[in-house]
């Protein structure tokens, strides 16, 4: 049997209490994804 994962990624532009930024890049995100 397979194992499955929830990836969840959201918009937000800044953390709320910190002033810094937030960014992912796609491949990022897919990286761990083997075909």
């Amino acid at each position: 049997m397979k194992k499955k994962m929830l990836v969840v990624l959201t918009s937000v532009e800044k953390y709320p209490n910190l002033n810094r930024a937030t960014g992912l890049w796609l491949g990022e995100a897919v990286h761990f994804v083997k075909k």
